[in-house]
């Protein structure tokens, strides 16, 4: 065993070197380097810009022979002076400095130095790269493993929001977010917008959500009110709601079989000429009950503009339905649902009370928060990746965050980096992809 210490020179000591310099013939670089490190220490200090701390370190070399342990202790003295370091090697009273290494034995100091604060937070451990102890595998700037887990039970809610401009790599990571979830037993719906998710979704065996469907498969007069609210083209007042909700309520209680055409016919009665923002879109109305599926996938795409608002909220009570753990990736669809901002800012309020999580993915983060939808959803979003795009600084991102969004780079076919912000964390981080996931994930039509 051989006990190293690490040697430095003091700022008055360097200072000292530089003036008995000034009389040389040449000049001396080093001296002045050394004289200027002095000075620029001594300024931060008197500015309380640094600090100036007295430190002792030891390296503890350990082999089987002796031989083993000269060689040893040979390379690690021409590595360190490689680095421009001198290592002394301790030969008597070990006993007196191996007892300054027990933990809570105050220091000796017989070997010290004087450190800068700023040179000094190199050596400390100040964090290590840890979000959870488990969950989605990502890697840190360092190389180093780091989980994400979206159901943490410390989690103010489980619910997520992914920003970023195209060709970032949001749609890549949103699959392997839904991937990850699927493999645990998560149930799931994914509302695509650009089919950015369908060969993930078949791959892993996802249900296709029909063409058609059946409003009155959930007999829920809260939600069938919003679901005749996003068809209409105009917003009603609150009196004129809570009328179309007590409406509802006595013609389910009246008729339970009642279809959805027979629905509206039963409150043109009160609501004049409601049956006409139907007229567009009734062909996708079935009577037929559908069965839940774990895992369903929804070709927003296909559906005309008028269908889109009122699909959304037939499959977010879909998904309120499903039993069990389960999450719900929407895909930049928010400024459809501006008449049922309340119903679904409750939804994603309260998600985690039924062990679900609403993922929402959108291109800009600032965009997004001008609406009232949008501001909930960010204050309701406990987990946010944000991929590379143009911010400004405001409540939901301070000068800090940006700095650190501005220097995330994604790299197509390496990895996706992001900047990863909750209640308790902001970390750099890279979702790298597999062969396989690249290509089950990628939306790029040149590759």
């Amino acid at each position: 065993m051989a006990l190293f210490c690490a040697v430095d020179k003091f700022p008055d000591v360097l200072r000292k070197l530089h003036f008995s310099a000034l009389f040389k013939g040449m000049r001396d670089l080093d001296a002045e380097n050394a004289f200027n490190q002095a000075e620029n220490i001594l300024d931060q200090v008197t500015t309380d810009g640094a600090g100036l701390f007295t430190v002792e370190c030891y390296l503890i070399l350990r082999t089987p022979t002796k031989k083993e342990l000269d060689q040893l202790t040979d390379a690690t003295q021409a590595l360190y002076k490689a680095k421009d370091a001198t290592l002394r090697v301790e030969e008597r009273g070990l006993s007196f400095l191996y007892q300054s290494l027990i933990p809570g034995v105050l220091a000796s100091f017989k070997r010290s130095s004087d450190i800068p604060s700023d040179y000094l937070a190199y050596w400390m451990p100040f964090h290590r790269d840890f979000i959870h102890e488990h969950g989605l595998g990502l890697v840190s700037r360092a190389g180093k493993s780091v989980w994400v887990d979206l159901f943490h039970p410390t989690a103010l809610s489980f619910n997520a929001l992914i920003t970023g401009t195209s060709g970032q790599g949001k749609s890549m990571f949103a699959n392997r977010l839904m991937e990850h979830q699927l493999g645990l037993g998560v149930k799931g719906i994914v509302l695509d917008l650009g089919n950015s998710f369908r060969k993930s979704a078949l791959f892993h065996g996802g249900a296709v959500f029909s063409e058609k469907f059946n409003p009155m498969q959930f007999k829920c007069p809260r939600y069938l009110k919003e679901f005749i609210l996003a068809a209409m083209d105009e917003k009603l007042g609150k009196k004129a709601e809570g009328r179309l909700f007590e409406e509802i309520k006595v013609i389910l209680a009246e008729r339970p079989e009642i279809t959805f055409e027979e629905l509206i016919s039963a409150l043109q009665r009160e609501f004049s000429g409601l049956e006409f923002y139907f007229s567009e879109i009734k062909e996708f109305f079935s009577d037929e009950v559908q069965s839940l599926h774990d895992f369903t996938y929804c070709d927003f795409g296909i559906y005309p503009e008028a269908m889109k608002a009122p699909l959304i909220i037939y499959l977010i009570e879909c998904f309120k339905n499903l039993e069990g753990r389960k999450v719900f990736i929407f895909d930049e669809c928010w400024h459809l649902l501006e008449k049922n901002a309340s119903y679904i800012a409750e939804c994603f309020r309260t998600f985690r009370k039924h062990n679900a999580s609403a993922v929402a993915i959108s291109q800009n983060l600032d965009d997004f928060s001008q609406t009232q939808l949008g501001r909930v959803i960010i204050q309701t979003s406990f987990n946010k990746f944000l991929f590379r795009q143009a911010l400004q600084e405001s409540e939901f991102i301070n000068a800090q965050s940006k700095i650190l969004l501005d220097s995330v780079q994604s790299h197509k076919g390496e990895y996706s980096e992001f900047l990863y912000l909750s209640e308790v964390c902001k970390k750099p981080l890279r979702y790298k992809p597999t062969p396989l996931e690249y290509e089950l994930f990628t939306s790029d039509p040149m590759d």
